[in-house]
């Protein structure tokens, strides 16, 4: 039901380090423009500099380049307008290397122009520029999912200021996980050694089953209080409405399903997306988001984990501080009782 999941991780995780989750949901919101939707799913991928964020979506762009665009590092209102070609905004998925570089060294008219822009044709998959007697002078529309992603240290210090109150969390969702030191020291370790054994990231591919025809992924109706409890914690995570929510979330369960090969969301998507719904906020180092990242690895290759791995994995932690994180955790991922009060976790 969930193997494509499977072979997707695997071909991330065996080439980045801890990016797992990020990496999922980007692919699957990535293909929400394949859906019979009105407004694609987009993210704002927020993680520190150096980590492979734009380095995955250089790969998905080339495994896939017949729906993604890459838009130059500097944009304005007027070349999006006069210079892009029409088939741009249909249906593409448009990606770029660091949002802050996108915004830099724009006036704040044409800071303006630009967010005007994104916000507009995000939220209604059109845009028009009017002249002063406010007449429509150029028209776009079509169905565009942006992908862009922002180091942490530049949201950190401009980010919140320049988007908040625009673009995120409404149109561009925010995903992140907080790297350590010793993850971007083991993150280029990792890099060291694939370019030592000669694998170089023209070699990696990861093929998303995109579709030139709008495709209808039936969610059946049982799934909608599951559906409406989460665009709840998401409004508490990030401050998304319960409406963008709903259809977020929804765009999210159709991908995924569309993802694994199927016209019907099953209640693995669920449970899949309630597991790794907390990677959708601002980055945060914490011990609950990484047993959620253990917990999302183990379940794909095996049907269950038992508390007792999971204590012996995060061993260097003490007792206490895993049975709070598990708390949170329960609420979201399916368990059951074991001999000595034991929880085993499945999906």
């Amino acid at each position: 039901m969930i193997e494509r999941t499977e072979r997707l991780i695997r071909v991330i995780s065996s080439n980045f380090f801890k990016l797992e989750i990020q990496g999922l949901i980007i692919s699957v919101n990535a293909l929400s423009i394949s859906l019979d939707t009105q407004i694609p799913n987009s993210n704002l991928w927020i993680q520190r500099k150096g980590s492979a964020k734009s380095h995955i979506l250089k790969i998905l762009s080339e495994s896939n380049s017949d729906y993604f665009i890459r838009l130059p590092d500097k944009l304005f209102e007027t070349s999006i307008l006069e210079d892009f070609d029409s088939e741009w905004f249909r249906d593409k998925v448009w990606i770029h290397d660091d949002l802050i570089i996108l915004f830099h060294g724009l006036t704040s008219k044409q800071r303006q122009q630009l967010m005007g822009f994104f916000t507009e044709f995000l939220s209604s998959g059109y845009y028009e520029r009017r002249d002063r007697s406010k007449e429509r002078v150029k028209r776009v529309e079509g169905r565009i999912s942006c992908i862009f992603p922002i180091s942490q240290e530049n949201y950190s210090r401009y980010g919140k200021e320049l988007f908040y109150q625009t673009l995120v969390p409404e149109r561009l969702v925010p995903i992140g996980f907080d790297f350590s030191a010793e993850d971007m020291r083991k993150a280029s370790e990792i890099r060291l050694e694939r370019e030592e054994r000669n694998n170089p990231s023209e070699n990696i591919r990861i093929d998303l089953p995109f579709s030139d025809e709008k495709v209808r992924v039936r969610l059946p109706r049982e799934f909608h209080r599951d559906i409406s409890d989460m665009a709840v914690r998401l409004q508490l995570l990030i401050g998304l409405s319960a409406t963008r929510g709903v259809h977020y979330i929804s765009n999210f369960l159709r991908s995924h399903a569309l993802l694994n090969e199927r016209d019907e969301v099953s209640r693995e998507d669920i449970e899949i997306l309630r597991l790794i719904l907390p990677a959708h906020s601002e980055p945060r180092e914490s011990l609950e988001s990484e047993i959620r990242r253990f917990l999302f690895n183990q379940l794909l290759e095996k049907e269950e984990v038992r508390s007792t791995e999971i204590y012996e994995r995060f061993r260097d932690y003490t007792d206490r501080a895993i049975r709070k994180a598990l708390i949170n955790i329960k609420r979201d991922c399916p368990y059951k009782r074991g001999e000595k009060d034991e929880i085993i976790f499945y999906i």
